[in-house]
């Protein structure tokens, strides 16, 4: 069954602060829930589709047909879009890759 996009994206969120908090140990202080940053705002756009599942920025490029410059626009200036283009990617990227497992199977 597939998530809701929202609850995919609170998902990949949560993913991601724990891979940031499981690694070096940051002198950023924490913010409160009014000053936090989206996790799109802590983390770049190629980590961030590392961290999804995603080979690279590049492949997000190829999949969507924008610019890798867009891209990187969209994760500064529009962070739920960008959000959301990576989780559509990864849906399309997992369905991909379920189809050759049941075509090679």
């Amino acid at each position: 069954m597939t998530d809701h996009p929202q609850e995919y994206i609170d998902r990949l969120h949560d993913q991601i602060e724990d891979m940031e908090q499981g690694a070096a140990q940051q002198s950023e202080p924490s913010t409160n829930a009014v000053g936090a940053k989206t996790m799109t705002e802590k983390t770049g756009p190629s980590q961030y589709a590392k961290t999804a599942g995603l080979k690279s920025l590049e492949q997000i490029a190829r999949m969507t047909g924008a610019s890798t410059q867009t891209l990187i626009n969209w994760h500064r200036s529009k962070p739920e879009l960008f959000a959301v283009v990576v989780a559509g990617c990864v849906a399309l990227s997992n369905q991909e890759r379920s189809g050759e497992a049941t075509r090679q199977g």
